[in-house]
């Protein structure tokens, strides 16, 4: 699928429920607006599930216009709670470290982790003794620079967002960037499923 197709779709996909996309996207700003000020160990047990909640919702609009808003706080449910919390903190850890070294290895190491919100949100993938951030580096092999490009077009569309202060964002960038962002994690998500199944004898 190319950019232009994913973006497309993602607009549909987010207009069919935009009332309840802007809605995910607004209460998810206000939970990281209140986590300001507190340390990240705080903030972390609060905002990292819900960052893998917010995948969960847009991954299940992506396929059909049935989807919960209670999707947003999927994150914070049993067992998987503990695992979100220590896996994206582990995602984040790993970027700032590689940061220290150097800017663009911290930039890179971004791009290779993006997925692990999403891995962490869908069901139909199992981990095992893996960790995410091991199957997102993976799955975003070859597929870096491709989520680069796309980032790159929504520079317009973040701009504008700052020119609004950020309504823009609330009412229309935020959950079109985020649908076309789950959109690209199925998209990289087949191929690697494809490149993983034993070659026909």
């Amino acid at each position: 699928m190319l950019r232009r197709e994913m973006k497309e779709n993602a607009k549909q996909r987010f207009k069919s429920q935009h009332g309840l996309s802007v809605l995910v996207i607004v209460l998810a700003m206000l939970i990281m607006s209140a986590g300001s000020g507190v340390s990240f160990g705080i903030l972390s047990i609060f905002l990292l599930p819900v960052m893998v909640g917010e995948a969960k919702f847009f991954l299940s609009l992506k396929d059909t216009d049935n989807v919960d808003m209670n999707l947003l706080f999927d994150g914070f449910k049993g067992e998987r709670y503990l695992r979100n919390v220590a896996q994206m903190f582990l995602k984040y850890l790993f970027i700032f470290l590689w940061t220290l070294l150097l800017i663009v290895p911290g930039i890179i190491k971004t791009f290779s982790y993006a997925m692990v919100p999403f891995i962490l949100a869908d069901d139909a993938i199992e981990l095992g003794e893996e960790s995410s951030i091991t199957v997102s580096r993976r799955m975003m092999h070859g597929h870096k620079g491709e989520l680069f490009v796309l980032y790159l077009s929504f520079i317009g569309w973040m701009l504008l967002s700052m020119l609004t202060l950020g309504v823009l964002w609330l009412l229309y960038v935020g959950p079109y960037f985020e649908q076309t962002r789950a959109i690209f994690y199925e998209k990289v998500k087949t191929a690697y499923q494809e490149k993983a199944l034993p070659s026909p004898e």
